[in-house]
């Protein structure tokens, strides 16, 4: 299998993740270079139907996100 991207974002890996009625599920993990520094934002999107995640917003890695947030 080849490198699976989407809108400049790179699939990573998988994830397992539990929902909130407690089934389980898996996780996409995709990442980006950071808008800011040599970081990388991280996103985790649904494996089937990924393309409509809002994640895929992100610019920044969470210290540069926490940062802007903190008014630094």
């Amino acid at each position: 299998m080849g490198e699976v991207s989407f809108k400049g974002w790179m699939l990573v890996g998988q994830e397992p993740y539990t929902r909130r009625d407690g089934s389980d599920t898996q996780l996409a993990v995709w990442v980006r270079p950071c808008a800011e520094c040599l970081g990388h934002a991280v996103a985790k999107t649904p494996v089937v139907g990924y393309e409509t995640s809002k994640a895929f917003a992100r610019k920044r890695c969470a210290a540069c996100a926490e940062r802007a947030r903190s008014g630094e």
